[in-house]
Formats: C-alpha cells, sequence, structure tokens
C-alpha cells in the first residue's frame, strides 16, 4: 500500500499557475496538432469529397492506397527520403555544428553559407532553387555541359532527378540540428573541457574472460594513482563494443564535473592529507607555467644543462621543477635520477652516511631528451629539511654515457620555497 504525498498550500498555490501557464500551450497543441491528426483518422474510413457529408466505406481507402502503383511509389520514396533525411541530413547537421563550436579557418564563411538559406523568406529561396536547377541557363546545368555538353535535365519534374534535386533543397535545413547540438555543445561546463584535456590517462586497464561465454556476471574495483576508487560490474561478450575504460577526473563538484557516479576520492597514506588529485593538478600547473623561481641551481657538462627552476611547497608536500637542456646533437638517454642528502665534507669522513629521498609522484618524466631539444619534469616529495652540515644532492646519469650531472641543494634553498595559493591549469 503506497502512501498518498501530501502538498502544502504553496505548493498547490504555485501548481495553479504552472497550470494557468501551460494553458495557452495546450491549447494551440489541441487544435494545431491534435485536431488534425482526429479528423484525418476519422476521414480516412469514409467516403468525402470535402462538400458533402461524410460517408462511411471502412478500409476501402486504405485497399487502395496499397493497391495503386502511384501510391506505392510514394511510400518508397518517402521511407528513402526519411532514411537519407535522418542520415545525410542529420550528419550533415552535427559536422556543421562541430566545425561552429571548434572555430577551424574559414569557420565564418561556413556559418553565413549555411545561415542565409534560412533567414531568407521561403518564397525567395524558391526562386534561387529555380534558378540553380533550371533546364535551359540554370547553374547547375550549365556547369555539368562544361564536361557534357549535350546534357539536359528538368530536375524538378523529370524522374529520377526530381526526387534528388527535392532532397538537395533539404538539405540547408539541417540548420536545426545544428543549432540543436551547439546549444548543447555550449552548454558543456568550461571545466569539464579543461579536466579533459589536463587528464593523459587513457586505455588504462582491459578486462578478458578466461572461459568462453561466461553465465555469470562479476564485479571489478580499481584504485587509480590519483587516489580514486572505482567498483564495475563486468559481463562477458565476445566481441565488445569497448576494450578499455577511460578514467577522467577533476577537482570535483558534485555532479557537475565528468566523473562516473561511483567514483570514490582514495586519500593515499604516501600523500598524507593532501588528495592524489589536488598533487596532480599542482604539478601539471607548475609545469604549465614553467616558471624559473630559482635561477642559482644546476650544472653544464658536455652540452648537458641540467636545472633547477623552481621549489614549492603546498600541505606538507614539496615540488621540484627540474628542467633537461640537450645543446648537443647526440640524444640524452636518462637512465636514473637520485636525491640523496649526504655530508658536505665527505672527504674528512671515514664513513659516509647518505640518506635517499624516493619522490612520490613524477609529472612528465623524461627518459629521452633528443638533440637540441629540452624536457622538464616536476617531482613531488615528502615534506623534509636538510640537517647541518649536511646538502641534498641530485645526480642525473646517462644511460650507457659518461655525460652525467648533478646539481646540490642548500637547506636554506629548500626553507624558502614558494606556497602554492593559486592553480593555473589552462
Amino acid at each position: 500500500m503506497t502512501k498518498k504525498k501530501k502538498y502544502g498550500k504553496v505548493q498547490v498555490k504555485n501548481f495553479k499557475w504552472i497550470y494557468a501557464f501551460l494553458l495557452p500551450t495546450i491549447i494551440i497543441f489541441v487544435m494545431f496538432y491534435v485536431q488534425p491528426i482526429a479528423v484525418m483518422l476519422t476521414t480516412s474510413f469514409t467516403k468525402w469529397d470535402g462538400f458533402n457529408d461524410p460517408s462511411f466505406n471502412g478500409i476501402s481507402n486504405y485497399i487502395k492506397l496499397f493497391t495503386n502503383s502511384a501510391s506505392a511509389a510514394s511510400i518508397k520514396n518517402l521511407i528513402l527520403w526519411s532514411a537519407i533525411a535522418m542520415t545525410f541530413h542529420v550528419g550533415f547537421g552535427v559536422l556543421t555544428a562541430f566545425v561552429l563550436y571548434l572555430k577551424p579557418h574559414g569557420w565564418k564563411f561556413t556559418r553565413s553559407v549555411f545561415m542565409i538559406p534560412n533567414i531568407i523568406s521561403a518564397a525567395a529561396w524558391a526562386l534561387i532553387y529555380r534558378f540553380i536547377f533550371n533546364d535551359q541557363m540554370g547553374v547547375l546545368n550549365s556547369v555539368i555541359r562544361v564536361f557534357d555538353k549535350d546534357f539536359s535535365a528538368q530536375w524538378f519534374y523529370q524522374s529520377p532527378y526530381a526526387f534528388w534535386a527535392v532532397t538537395l533543397t533539404w538539405l540547408f535545413y539541417a540548420v536545426i540540428v545544428t543549432l540543436i547540438v551547439l546549444n548543447d555543445l555550449m552548454a558543456i561546463p568550461k571545466e569539464l573541457i579543461e579536466a579533459a584535456k589536463l587528464d593523459g590517462a587513457e586505455n588504462v586497464i582491459r578486462v578478458k574472460a578466461t572461459v568462453r561465454n561466461f553465465p555469470n556476471e562479476t564485479n571489478m574495483s580499481v584504485i587509480t594513482e590519483d587516489g580514486s576508487f572505482y567498483t564495475f560490474n563486468v559481463k562477458y561478450a565476445s566481441e565488445p563494443l569497448l576494450l578499455n575504460v577511460e578514467m577522467c577526473d577533476f577537482i570535483h563538484d558534485g555532479e557537475k564535473v565528468n566523473r562516473p557516479n561511483n567514483a570514490q576520492e582514495i586519500y593515499l597514506k604516501e600523500l598524507g592529507s593532501e588528495s592524489p588529485m589536488l598533487v596532480r593538478l599542482i604539478m601539471k600547473s607548475i609545469h604549465k607555467q614553467n616558471k624559473r623561481e630559482v635561477k642559482h641551481i644546476g650544472c653544464k657538462r658536455f652540452g648537458i644543462q641540467y636545472l633547477l627552476k623552481g621549489i614549492y611547497t603546498h600541505n606538507g608536500l614539496l615540488y621540484f621543477h627540474t628542467e633537461i637542456r640537450n645543446q648537443s646533437n647526440v640524444p640524452f638517454d636518462v637512465d636514473y635520477i637520485t636525491w640523496k642528502i649526504v655530508d658536505k665534507k665527505v672527504a674528512k669522513r671515514t664513513a659516509v652516511q647518505e640518506r635517499i629521498i624516493l619522490p612520490l609522484r613524477a609529472q612528465n618524466y623524461a627518459t629521452l631528451v633528443p638533440g637540441k631539444k629540452s624536457e622538464r619534469t616536476v617531482f613531488t616529495m615528502a615534506k623534509f629539511t636538510i640537517p647541518d652540515g649536511k646538502c641534498l644532492v641530485v645526480e642525473l646519469n646517462e644511460k650507457n654515457g659518461g655525460r652525467h650531472q648533478s646539481f646540490v641543494i642548500e637547506n636554506e634553498d629548500l626553507v624558502r620555497a614558494n606556497t602554492i595559493n593559486e592553480l593555473q591549469v589552462r
């Protein structure tokens, strides 16, 4: 037994106003849509000349409709034209909408050519089409006669040209589809577009069944590097439409982002109280801005320059922005990069103590720097400081080579790290 929902006086009053505003639309819909359809259905079973009273004749009209050759040809043309309208006309409208949305070179000309036929009167447009398809001096026949001097066709009166001529005249009415699709594209939040451009993760996982025709469904859980937890229901398909799942996330605000409904944010122990997605965005922001905040730390040998461009901090994490510049013609293959805290005066000590610092994350980790090119990387590390008498040594080692680089970071450089207060990810 269902419980009937009760509404307050204010809600009932609002319902009355809603019905009052809908009433004119309902009246127009009944007069111009429902009433003609009802008249057509009732008179289809009668014999009526439009002047005398109709007389009932059963399904005689329908028998004549489906047995008459002209009617059969009309139905065939109607089905064919509908198929063309659903595919070619709609496709042309959608394609034009994407052109206008992306605004490539020449998009204004495309907009003018496509929109002008729809803003002039139907009578004027009919005269233009009559001029184009004229059998004597029409533009279309004149162009064809350049290749075939004897060509002549009455496009609107001669089969089978008439069907295709009429179909072509309806092509520009695909503007309705264009306006609908373009309106939907313009309604996409800018944040979603930025999120899609920022996220480089694709083809992250592929699931295959070990048993053919797996009868039941199973579940799968995935924790991504950015700290998101996903659950999926998996069913077997011999020819799946999608062979992978793309996951795109952003700093989200409820349902306004392009994010699966079952996505849950996970905080990873290694990042402390910082959101993994925010860490990723901070690294991308630093990499995107490409500012050189530190100008005195780096090294250069053998045509290879290794620079520290900036040190940043946010919520207990440190971010190091580095750059490798290859000024030689020989590509530089990165073997590994080490971050270690060592004694400043290792020569005077018998026992060398080293403390290795492992990066938590890396944005655009470079493994190859071509000749005359440069690559930048942003490393994320847990908060640390350098004790007295020690320093942080960053070593860049070349694979199968000897062009190794290293620079030193002092504690005074570390504690002057810039605080990140604003993200710029466009």
